[in-house]
């Protein structure tokens, strides 16, 4: 299996930690699915999500790392954009509502 260069894992890094949190996990979603992918916990007490991440990366071998960035970048093409496509959405209908009201939804989409 090849592995991720630093540079590659640093892009990943930045796509999937957002303040701290990676993706849209909670702490135990989080802690269970590295526990899935790699076979043990990578999170630090009082470490938030993101810099556990980080220092799973820095510390860990690049094979292990690789098999992480690549079960999160799985996930995150396979649940996270569908749900953030779906949210926009819903955002985008919500707009609409505002603006034309139900009537003139029914009228742009007719």
């Amino acid at each position: 299996m090849a592995v991720l260069s630093k540079n590659e894992q640093e892009f990943f890094l930045d796509l999937f930690i957002r303040n701290g949190r990676v993706l849209d996990f909670s702490r135990k979603d989080f802690d269970k699915f590295a526990r899935g992918s790699v076979g043990s916990s990578i999170m630090i007490d009082g470490q938030s999500m993101g810099k556990s991440l980080e220092k799973y990366v820095d510390s860990e071998s690049a094979e292990n790392v690789t098999e992480l960035m690549f079960d999160l970048f799985d996930y995150y093409e396979t649940h996270y954009l569908k749900k953030i496509r779906i949210e926009k959405r819903k955002n985008y209908m919500n707009d609409a509502k505002k603006s034309l009201g139900k009537e003139g939804i029914i009228q742009t989409i007719y």
